[in-house]
């Protein structure tokens, strides 16, 4: 999976889009996206969406295509730990076989997936806080966070300097939010309805 998200990245990277370490979800006539370390709680936030009658739009890996600033869709599975599936209820489905040894489920989202592009309204950043709160994010913050959770910098471990004017210019034009709260599954419909 892993060379494969990698390669993708790669792929889109060269071909002048966008692609950040960020899970989406599809609200209404747009798209929110979650940005965060690996951890940090982007698939399960997505997923706990999903659960509320949002569609999955992207998950781990997040391709956006500058012109109107459209996130693409991505696959329809999600990869949640076993606490994190038990919280939110969901009905666990595997692959046909399995990945050995995996950690993670794997959701297949067949109705609750997005197969069309979205234009990205809002960007947040995870960060843990003592309670769940929203924090607006200047352009620069923004930016500071687009290249942080840039794929190619993130997985391929390569300095995306060429990427600077692109993430300067979409930092300017999508909104992007901090959005703290503790690392617990307890607070997810708190963070849901923020």
């Amino acid at each position: 999976r892993r060379y494969v998200w990698v390669s993708l990245g790669v792929l889109f990277s060269q071909r002048g889009f966008l692609v950040l370490h960020a899970s989406a979800a599809a609200m209404g006539s747009g798209a929110v996206a979650f940005l965060g370390c690996s951890g940090s709680g982007k698939s399960t936030t997505v997923a706990a969406l999903c659960a509320r009658g949002h569609a999955l739009l992207a998950e781990d890996l997040m391709v956006v295509r500058l012109e109107g600033n459209q996130v693409l869709p991505g696959f329809p599975q999600i990869r949640l730990w076993p606490d994190a599936v038990r919280a939110l209820g969901l009905e666990v489905r595997f692959p046909d076989p399995p990945p050995p040894g995996a950690l993670k489920h794997v959701l297949l989202s067949d109705r609750q997936f997005s197969s069309r592009a979205m234009p990205l309204r809002r960007i947040y950043v995870l960060a843990e806080g003592p309670c769940v709160r929203l924090i607006p994010l200047s352009p620069r913050e923004a930016f500071v966070a687009l290249h942080r959770h840039a794929y190619s910098r993130q997985i391929i471990r390569v300095k995306a300097v060429s990427s600077f004017p692109s993430y300067a210019a979409f930092a300017l034009q999508v909104r992007a939010l901090r959005l703290e709260r503790p690392q617990s599954l307890e607070t997810l419909d708190e963070v849901v309805e923020a």
